[in-house]
């Protein structure tokens, strides 16, 4: 792209996103990622009450909400992959509607005098347990494109995860 102002040509986000991509080299800054720990319940030192958030750079973090938060979710939509009970990160929906559908079911059997049996499944964890090759597979079926995948899978095989404690980030990482 020219950029008016002094004649030279200049690259906007998205381009250097793309190249990145499709070259399948990505930045050393970019296999870095700092862990936190947040307590659920104060008070509580509960392993099992810890939610852990994985923070990672923010030119990564554009990348991945681009292509995972509009692109694939796009396609998926477009193809009538996703079910009509999946509303997590889809448009012109919301968690509300979940609350308001459930509320007006329960209401519906009341008054009907209907049996009514629920199951609900939360799946707490799960995609802390997910491998990334097989994340990688679902994805293609959604219509990411393949070299986004592959980028994907390498780059998290290359992670490094360093803890943030009160007294700073440990320089030891683990790996997945």
């Amino acid at each position: 792209m020219k950029d008016t102002a002094n004649g030279e040509e200049t690259i906007n986000i998205l381009q250097m996103l793309n190249m990145t991509i499709r070259s399948g080299a990505f930045p050393y800054r970019w296999s870095k990622c700092v862990s936190c720990a947040i307590k659920k319940d104060r008070g509580s030192p509960k392993l099992s009450r810890l939610r852990i958030i994985h923070l990672y750079e923010a030119d990564f973090n554009l990348m991945t909400k681009y292509l995972w938060g509009k692109q694939m979710v796009w396609n998926a939509e477009k193809f009538g992959s996703l079910g009509d009970d999946q509303f997590g990160s889809r448009p012109n929906k919301a968690c509300i509607d979940v609350v308001m559908r459930k509320m007006l079911t329960f209401l519906y059997s009341r008054r009907t005098y209907t049996c009514m049996v629920t199951m609900d499944n939360d799946v707490t964890r799960c995609f802390d347990t997910l491998l990334p090759k097989f994340i990688s597979m679902a994805c293609r079926l959604f219509g990411l494109p393949d070299h986004a995948c592959w980028f994907f899978v390498e780059l998290l095989q290359e992670m490094q995860y360093h803890i943030k404690t009160s007294n700073g980030i440990l320089k030891e990482f683990y790996t997945l």
